[in-house]
C-alpha cells in the first residue's frame, strides 16, 4: 500500500515554486555567515555575533533612509485620485450646486466667469497662440471651437488675476493644460468613466475634456529660490498632515462616429473618410457637463520604509550600545 500511495504521488506534478525563496535564503546564509564566521574566529563567538548585527542593522537603516528620501524600493501603496462621485449640469453648471462635496458646490459660480469662446471673441488673436500656426484655415476654426479656459491660461497666466478665477470659485483652482496634477486627475477620469468600470462612455473618443480644478492639498512654493524652496519644502516636512485634496475633471459628450457602412445624417454622427486623418471631435449640441469628483488617496509609499529605517535603526543603537558596554566590562577585568 505504501509503495501505491508512493507511485500516486510521483505521478502528481507538485512543484511549489519556492526555488526563489530558497535562493533569497541561501544567500543569506551564505553571505552573512561567511562574515560572521570570518569575524567569530577573530573575536569569538559571542562579539563576532554582535559586530555582524551591528553592521547588518547600520546598513540596513542606510539603506532604508535612501528609501524613505525617495520613496522607492520597500514601498506602500501609491497616492492615487479616487473619484466620488458624478455630477451632470447644463450650461450654466446649475447642477454643481447639489453636488454632495460641499467644496464642489463652489463651482457653479462657473457661471460667473467669461468662457472661453467670450474671451477668444474679445481677443481673436488668442487661437494663435494656443493653436500650431501652420493649421489650415477650416481646422483652425474648428479647433478654436473647442478651446478650454484652461488652455487660454496656458499661454497667458495673467487672465488668473484679471478675473480673479480662485477667489471667483471660492479657492478652487483652474489647473492649465500642461499641469501635472491635471494629467494625473484627467487620467483617473478617464479610466473612471471608461469600459472597465462606469461605463458612462463606450470609449475616450465619445468625450472631450473640458477644464480641470483642484483644491486643498499642500500650498506650493511662494518662490522658486533656494532658500524659499528649503523652506517650503521643511515646513511640509513639519505638517504630515494636510488639507484634503480634491479635484474636479469636466467632460462633455461629442457627435459620434457612425457605424461603419452607415451614412451620416443631420448631427446624428459624422462619417470617418479613410482617406483623410481623424477630423476634429465637436462637441454634442445640448450634452450635460460631466463633472467628475475626485480626493486624493495620500497612500502609504513610504510607510515600509519608515518602519524599516526607525526598527533597524533602534536595534543598531542596541547592538553598538550592546558592545561598547561589553568594551566596558572587559576593560574593568583587565585593569583589576
Amino acid at each position: 500500500m505504501i509503495t501505491a500511495a508512493v507511485n500516486v504521488l510521483a505521478e502528481i506534478g507538485w512543484d511549489p515554486e519556492i526555488r526563489n525563496i530558497l535562493s533569497v535564503l541561501i544567500g543569506l546564509g551564505v553571505l552573512i555567515g561567511s562574515v560572521y564566521l570570518l569575524i567569530g574566529s577573530n573575536t569569538g563567538l559571542r562579539s563576532g555575533l554582535l559586530i555582524t548585527l551591528a553592521c547588518l542593522l547600520g546598513w540596513m537603516t542606510t539603506m532604508g533612509g535612501i528609501w524613505w528620501l525617495y520613496g522607492i524600493g520597500l514601498t506602500g501603496r501609491a497616492a492615487a485620485w479616487h473619484v466620488e462621485e458624478v455630477n451632470y449640469s447644463d450650461a450654466e453648471f446649475s447642477g454643481l450646486e447639489e453636488a454632495q462635496l460641499e467644496p464642489a458646490r463652489d463651482l457653479s459660480r462657473l457661471a460667473d466667469l467669461p468662457t472661453a469662446a467670450e474671451l477668444i471673441e474679445e481677443d481673436p488673436s488668442i487661437i494663435d497662440e494656443v493653436l500650431p500656426a501652420d493649421l489650415e484655415p477650416e481646422i483652425k476654426e474648428e479647433r478654436a471651437r473647442l478651446i478650454t479656459l484652461g488652455q487660454i491660461i496656458e499661454v497667458r497666466p495673467e487672465i488668473v488675476e484679471e478675473l480673479d478665477i480662485e477667489g471667483t470659485l471660492g479657492g478652487w483652482d483652474l489647473l492649465s493644460q500642461s499641469d501635472r496634477i491635471r494629467g494625473d486627475a484627467v487620467a483617473s477620469a478617464d479610466a473612471y468613466v471608461g469600459p472597465d468600470q462606469r461605463a458612462l462612455f463606450e470609449s475616450s473618443a465619445g468625450y472631450q475634456v473640458r477644464d480641470a480644478f483642484v483644491i486643498g492639498g499642500r500650498p506650493d512654493a511662494a518662490s522658486p529660490a533656494l532658500i524659499d524652496g528649503f523652506l517650503h519644502k521643511l515646513r511640509q516636512t513639519m505638517n504630515p498632515f494636510p488639507a484634503t485634496e480634491y479635484a474636479v475633471v469636466q467632460l462633455q459628450a461629442v457627435v459620434p462616429q457612425c457605424e461603419p457602412g452607415v451614412e451620416a445624417t443631420g448631427d446624428e454622427c459624422y462619417t470617418i473618410d479613410p482617406n483623410e486623418g481623424a477630423p476634429t471631435p465637436e462637441l454634442l449640441e445640448d450634452a450635460p457637463v460631466v463633472s467628475v469628483v475626485m480626493v486624493r488617496d495620500l497612500g502609504i509609499q513610504r510607510v515600509p520604509a519608515i518602519l524599516l529605517t526607525v526598527i533597524c535603526g533602534l536595534l543598531f543603537a542596541l547592538t553598538v550600545w550592546t558592545l561598547h558596554r561589553r568594551d566596558k566590562v572587559i576593560d574593568a577585568v583587565r585593569g583589576a
